[in-house]
């Protein structure tokens, strides 16, 4: 199984979560990759969450070669951050992979996955599952666990059997 991880993160609790991502995966025998989203210019979150399209530095990967692809973000005011609302956007020939959305927040969660899930769902993608960790502070190995267990359950599930062979 390919794996591809896209994350967003300002504070580092989103790479936190992706990277247990990553690890609980690895011990899968699954070969995964890595993407931090960033814009193409330093922005402060109050300058970004002025932007509608955020210019994103170039992330060099071929959406094909992927079998399963999370997509995480914090949640800010409510919603998905600008920068992660522009990569859904420039997210091309998604026609049937799967998706699975990650969120970190410190309160609700509003529309974000409904906005994110929509955009996928637009371009013919398959959002097979979604989890949220909530933190008021920096995650702790409480939260980083709760990732795991999420992992756990998604792999585990019967949509992604026919994934599981690593030389695939």
């Amino acid at each position: 199984m390919r794996i591809a991880i896209f994350f967003h993160s300002k504070t580092g609790n989103t790479e936190k979560v992706a990277g247990r991502i990553k690890a609980f995966f690895d011990s899968k025998k699954a070969l995964v990759e890595l993407y931090r989203l960033e814009p193409a210019k330093d922005l402060s979150p109050r300058e970004l969450e002025k932007q509608v399209q955020v210019d994103l530095k170039k992330v060099p990967f071929v959406l094909s070669d992927y079998d399963l692809i999370f997509i995480g973000g914090p949640v800010w005011g409510m919603q998905p951050t600008p920068v992660v609302i522009s990569f859904l956007k420039t997210i091309e020939k998604a026609e049937g992979k799967k998706f699975v959305l990650f969120l970190t927040c410190h309160g609700f969660t509003g529309s974000t996955t409904k906005k994110m899930s929509s955009i996928l769902v637009a371009k013919g993608a398959v959002v097979v599952d979604f989890f949220t960790i909530k933190s008021l502070f920096s995650l702790g190995e409480k939260h980083l666990k709760k990732a795991a267990e999420l992992c756990e359950k998604i792999y585990s599930q019967k949509i992604l059997r026919g994934l599981k062979d690593p030389q695939s």
